[in-house]
């Protein structure tokens, strides 16, 4: 997502991984509750069989399954919160770049940090349509359209039974939605979780979509210092606490460490030092504290496109695929022919993973191949991340990541 400052995307970047990494929880913890449903029920069928006797067994499950409902609970909880803030940011970022304002700054933004209210979410979904999503055609505008209309749907509704909970409707619209949460009642967000999540998830290609338009004769060319790309070089639920540089071994330059910087991850306690596989060909060097609390593994790349290109090949794509750039003319033609061998080697119409991985695959192909490699190279990023979910659901189906590293 050229176009955007790095504040910008450090911001949209670590709320879509942590909303990507919620969601996954939440999927584990509903599968652990699920199967303490069935055993509990089996431990009570053996007890009644057996005519009584010592009940711990069904006592114990019992018990575990309570506590899985409440961690499930709380888990949506905050996946909600998390979504409704991301859907605010990205929101808020989108309507920015479509009206050409400056970039947005920290100090702007971290109010956004924080669930919204009910009447504020409202109001930022009702809005003129054709003007934000101008970039796309008119048959994506349509379904955008419907979108909104169902997520106000939905949140009018909440506001409409709000007096049930004790709190007069208009009262609510003041208010955050997991305030309206009690014991006697659905969680408000029950019914707009999903679609919430799908929508803040699809904001950063609406952005995208943006920022291409507002660039529709130029290419942006890359020079030394551009920050060419953002992205999640591992998986690790551990949050952040050192920056790690990677320097380019013999610059030429008169010793500024500033002008051979090349690579910077942050990471956590766990993976300091990193695996050298990512800075192959750099220099290490401990880097400043980490800033902005962010995963670990967000990577910040600034060398020139065709080096990243290599990286991404070097690090994932060639080992998934079994294809390398000697044997295609070019990287648009390095990326087409993964983009095919997923169709091919995966389920992409029925796994969501496969899919969403086959969908940036495509877009890095397509951008590369108009010589436009910033944009590919987001693409590619947001393909890395996906490949990295989709070999865990692989490895596990149904559970969230153990925190185990794909690198």
């Amino acid at each position: 997502m050229s176009g955007l400052s790095g504040v910008e995307y450090e911001v949209i970047a670590v709320f879509d991984e942590t909303v990507g990494s919620l969601v996954h929880e939440l999927a584990s913890a509903e599968a652990t509750g699920e199967r303490l449903i069935t055993t509990t029920d089996a431990a009570e069928r053996r007890l009644d069989a057996t005519g009584g006797g010592l009940p711990l067994h069904f006592e114990v499950l019992s018990e575990a399954t309570a506590e899985a409902f409440t961690f499930t609970s709380r888990l949506a909880r905050m996946l909600w919160q998390q979504a409704a803030a991301y859907a605010v940011v990205g929101m808020t970022v989108l309507d920015r770049v479509v009206a050409g304002q400056p970039p947005l700054s920290l100090a702007e933004l971290k109010p956004l940090f924080t669930e919204p209210t009910l009447g504020g979410l409202i109001d930022l979904l009702q809005v003129d349509v054709e003007q934000r999503y101008a970039a796309r055609n008119a048959t994506v505008r349509a379904l955008n359209q419907e979108e909104h209309t169902q997520l106000v749907r939905g949140l009018t509704s909440v506001r409409a039974g709000a007096g049930s909970r004790g709190v007069a409707p208009d009262r609510a619209l003041g208010v955050p939605l997991s305030d309206l949460d009690d014991d006697k009642h659905d969680p408000p967000w029950s019914d707009i979780l999903k679609p919430i999540v799908r929508f803040a998830h699809q904001l950063p290609y609406e952005i995208g979509a943006a920022l291409q338009e507002r660039r529709p004769t130029r290419v942006r060319r890359w020079k030394r210092g551009d920050v060419t790309s953002m992205r999640n070089i591992h998986r690790c639920p551990g949050r952040a606490t050192t920056v790690v540089e990677g320097h380019l071994p013999d610059t030429g330059t008169d010793g500024d460490p500033g002008d051979s910087l090349a690579l910077t991850v942050q990471v956590c306690a766990d993976h300091t030092p990193p695996p050298k596989a990512w800075f192959a060909g750099l220099a290490m060097r401990s880097g400043a504290k980490v800033v902005l609390t962010s995963d670990c593994g967000l990577a910040g790349d600034y060398r020139e496109p065709g080096q990243v290109l290599r990286a991404h090949a070097d690090l994932w794509l060639t080992p998934l695929t079994g294809l390398d750039l000697a044997d295609h003319d070019g990287w648009s033609a390095l990326l087409a022919a993964a983009t095919e061998h997923l169709r091919t080697a995966y389920d992409i119409e029925t796994d969501d993973h496969w899919n969403t991985v086959e969908m940036f695959l495509g877009q890095a192909a397509k951008f590369s191949s108009e010589g436009d490699f910033l944009p590919a190279l987001a693409a590619l990023g947001h393909a890395e991340t996906a490949t990295a979910l989709a070999l865990e659901a692989q490895r596990t189906p149904g559970a969230a990541p153990d925190g185990a590293c794909d690198r």
